[in-house]
């Protein structure tokens, strides 16, 4: 079976460590991606972020965490709903992160799934998805 990922990279005005600590201690996390249901932020620790889906519903955004490196890399399974009886499974997330003159942040954020591939529309849906997260994350960083 065939393996697919996408990547995304942004650049924040903030030192590694903000970025860092915006991603794992659940206060500054859910400044930004949801309302956080559950975040034991270790490794085999799980996680649970809801969000208003604009019509009255809810997507559900769970999994587990994987890898913890303070300030470089966090790495976590990555549900949304139900997934197990969609036609993606084993997706987890990648977030890597890189310090620019000592100020700023590079994030390579890499989505990664076992099943179908994505069409054009649904890479486009995708990373327009985690862009608009990534945007309040820089809200939520200012």
């Amino acid at each position: 079976m065939a393996g697919y990922s996408l990547s995304i990279v942004r650049t924040f005005d903030r030192p590694v460590g903000e970025v860092y600590r915006a991603w794992t201690e659940p206060d500054r996390l859910a400044q930004w991606i949801g309302r956080v249901e559950r975040a034991d932020v270790r490794i085999g620790g799980q996680y649970c972020f809801v969000n208003d889906d604009g019509e009255g519903g809810q997507f559900v955004h769970h999994g587990e965490y994987l890898e913890l490196v303070p300030g470089r890399r966090i790495v976590m399974t990555f549900r949304a709903g139900k997934a197990e009886d969609g036609p993606y499974h084993d997706e987890t997330i990648a977030i890597d992160l890189r310090p620019i003159d000592g100020e700023r942040t590079e994030l390579t954020f890499t989505n990664r799934w076992q099943g179908e591939a994505l069409d054009d529309e649904g890479i486009a849906a995708t990373k327009e998805g985690w862009n608009a997260w990534f945007d309040l994350l820089d809200a939520a960083l200012a």
